[in-house]
């Protein structure tokens, strides 16, 4: 079995996408594949349409988006079946993608789709709350800074009212 996401953190750069990958003993010398992503894989299709891409061995391998791996065949884990369902943030936007291969028994089912559909919800909710809490930090760093620098220009404004009243006194 090979599983594999990658979610944007900006939801529009995949330059910048997160990539995790696990793979089973059976795919384990390709454990070292590390290109990452950039939005152009069939895994796109499931992304632009917004529902879930199920394709038996036979469908990816004639379906008119799939370029073999393109150069990368020796290092990438054979793909054996694909099922793909992409992870929409709260906006209806996609955020990022989880995908399923080369399943051990069979191809993918209806109920192994439904399960894997579960599954990305509950990875957009844990997406979206952890760019939630950094967006918090984020926005508390700054006010942090801005009350400093107000507090350093409201003792110089006094110092400089408390010399002011020192001379026309």
């Amino acid at each position: 079995m090979i599983i594999g996401s990658a979610a944007r953190s900006d939801h529009a750069d995949w330059k910048a996408a997160s990539v995790a990958v696990s793979l089973s003993e059976k795919h384990e010398r390709f454990a070292s594949f590390s290109i990452p992503p950039n939005g152009s894989g069939i895994y796109r299709r499931a992304i632009e349409a917004g529902k879930p891409l199920r394709l038996a061995a036979s469908e990816l391998a004639g379906h008119p988006d799939w370029r073999g791996l393109s150069g990368y065949k020796a290092d990438h884990p054979p793909l054996r079946g694909l099922l793909a369902v992409p992870i929409t943030g709260r906006g209806g936007e996609s955020i990022g993608v989880i995908m399923l291969s080369d399943k051990e028994d069979g191809d993918f089912t209806p109920e192994d789709e439904a399960v894997l559909v579960q599954l990305s919800q509950v990875a957009s909710v844990s997406i979206e709350n952890a760019l939630t809490t950094q967006a918090l930090r984020e926005s508390e760093t700054r006010l942090r800074a801005t009350q400093e620098h107000a507090n350093i220009a409201i003792g110089e404004a006094d110092d400089a009212a408390r010399a002011t009243h020192e001379m026309s006194c």
